[in-house]
């Protein structure tokens, strides 16, 4: 008997755990997403901590797809409101799946301590709209295939919450 995987759906989450001496600047990402959220039409200012944060998911996903190679397409900021939610939202377009992001990343920059729910919406075979919820903190991610929707719950905090999000496409 054989067995073929024909689809899986990956969700990655976790902390960002650097080697020292490397560093993020979260105090300049979050500036950053303000100056983005201000002006939207701008495209979103290059850093080093950009990089560092781009070149970790490169070689995240690398190490664990048999060196399939990830490219980052587009950078965004997003600031979650306090006790604001978001609408399910799907990151490829449909009528250009082409040109779309495969991946999508969040990555907090400052969240509120146990204030940052996403949750994820997928199908399970016969089992239709499951979902996953998955917490969001500073210094942590999820990852996920951009062809699923997903939405922000409420934060439960007063203060807003800073979140870095990227898209990625394979190579």
């Amino acid at each position: 008997m054989f067995k073929d995987i024909l689809c899986e759906i990956d969700v990655y989450s976790g902390g960002l755990k650097l080697p020292e001496p490397i560093a993020i600047d979260f105090e300049t990402l979050r500036a950053d997403i303000l100056v983005y959220n201000n002006n939207p039409e701008k495209q979103f200012r290059a850093s080093k901590s950009l990089d560092i944060i781009s070149a970790y998911i490169r070689d995240f996903y690398r190490l664990k797809n048999n060196d399939q190679p990830i490219r980052q397409k587009d950078t965004f900021g997003y600031i979650q409101e306090g006790y604001a939610g978001t609408y399910p939202t799907i990151e490829v377009d449909l009528m250009d799946l082409k040109n779309s992001p495969d991946y999508t990343f969040l990555f907090g920059v400052n969240v509120n301590k146990n204030s940052c729910i996403i949750e994820i919406e997928y199908d399970d075979n016969k089992f239709k709209n499951k979902q996953v919820e998955v917490p969001l903190h500073t210094n942590s991610y999820v990852m996920f295939p951009s062809c699923l929707r997903y939405h922000f719950k409420q934060n439960l905090s007063s203060q807003p919450n800073y979140i870095l999000k990227q898209t990625y496409e394979l190579n």
